[in-house]
């Protein structure tokens, strides 16, 4: 289920509602402290690396929406940006202005995507899943594909693998085989563990850390009795 939405996802670029198919991408759950280490990690790595806040604003002038981490500002929107690749003076006349606000580009040459977790407003107990994502093309270059693959290593060494639960089983039930298209970081597991909160509900299932599992098992009936009351229907992406 989940390989299928993750495979083939399609989004509306910022650039006039133009579809943009995301080649590779790859969900995570974090906080903003888990954000501050990853990025602080990408940085390490690559350190001309900065994060573009692309929420569209009046602001215009991109030297106030970039940051070191994710974790400096409130949106949870950012393209990470890749400045070896691409040249400050292109970056900043990137973008296209709609009733005033400026949206600059998220995905491209030496641009990936970053779409932050966030609460979900219908339901404060549930983390939404966010994305780290790239576009395809022919004219991408070797260095633009070894960088794409290293941001994606590092996202994945730092986090955990987590299992597809279901809520409404008769028993405790989790899928043995971890995902591989989504990890998530410490604190986020920590804080969403799966008993009066967790990671996104999906109709019947959601996901957990396993070492969140055992707890869940002892607290069966309080856990199906809070999910029922705090069920919702809720797609992978805001």
């Amino acid at each position: 289920m989940v390989d299928k939405i993750f495979n083939i996802v399609y989004i509306l670029s910022s650039f006039g509602g133009i579809v943009v198919a995301l080649k590779n991408q790859s969900g995570f759950f974090m906080t903003k402290m888990d954000e501050e280490i990853f990025c602080g990690a990408l940085r390490k790595e690559f350190s001309n690396t900065m994060f573009l806040d692309i929420k569209p604003t009046f602001e215009g002038d991109i030297d106030k929406r970039l940051y070191k981490s994710t974790s400096d500002s409130e949106s949870t929107s950012f393209s990470i940006v890749n400045f070896d690749l691409i040249e400050k003076s292109v970056l900043k006349n990137n973008y296209k202005i709609y009733s005033g606000y400026y949206h600059f580009s998220q995905v491209g040459i030496g641009q990936m995507q970053f779409l932050g977790c966030d609460i979900y407003p219908k339901n404060s107990n549930n983390l939404r899943v966010g994305r780290i994502s790239n576009t395809w093309g022919n004219n991408i270059s070797d260095e633009q594909l070894k960088w794409h693959k290293m941001v994606y290593k590092i996202l994945k060494k730092l986090g955990r693998k987590i299992h597809w639960f279901y809520i409404e089983s008769d028993e405790p039930k989790i899928v043995e085989k971890p995902d591989d298209k989504v990890i998530a970081y410490d604190d986020a597991i920590k804080k969403y563990n799966g008993i009066n909160c967790g990671f996104m509900c999906w109709n019947l299932a959601k996901y957990i850390d396993k070492s969140n599992f055992e707890n869940i098992k002892n607290n069966w009936l309080s856990f199906k009795k809070f999910h029922k009351d705090n069920m919702v229907i809720q797609c992978h992406y805001k």
